[in-house]
């Protein structure tokens, strides 16, 4: 199977007990992870919603999805900014220590 060919493979996926097919770019494992992961989070909000639309329990799904994917980047970029710093500090200690040593 050429890479065209598989670009264009149909994955049936069920997700809130709707059947939908997607084209998978990715292996069909990853598209079904990822259905998963929405059938799941539309179930848990679903059980805490009023709504019974299922497009109002979607857009409450994407929002909920997308407050976590922000918060989870702006922890990630935390982590790195810290790690920055500690590594600076660092650096800076060792070249202090060089300079105060006499050869």
């Amino acid at each position: 199977m050429n890479n065209r060919e598989k670009m264009e493979q149909l994955v049936e996926v069920e997700i809130y007990g709707q059947k939908y097919k997607l084209k998978a770019d990715n292996d069909e494992s990853y598209i079904r992870e990822i259905a998963s992961f929405v059938d799941k989070k539309m179930r848990h909000i679903g059980k805490r919603a009023s709504t019974g639309q299922l497009s109002k329990l979607a857009i409450l799904t994407a929002i909920n999805i997308t407050h976590e994917y922000l918060q989870s980047k702006k922890e990630s970029r935390q982590r790195e900014l810290s790690i920055e710093r500690k590594t600076k500090d660092l650096i800076d200690s060792i070249e202090e220590e060089f300079e105060d040593m006499k050869f």
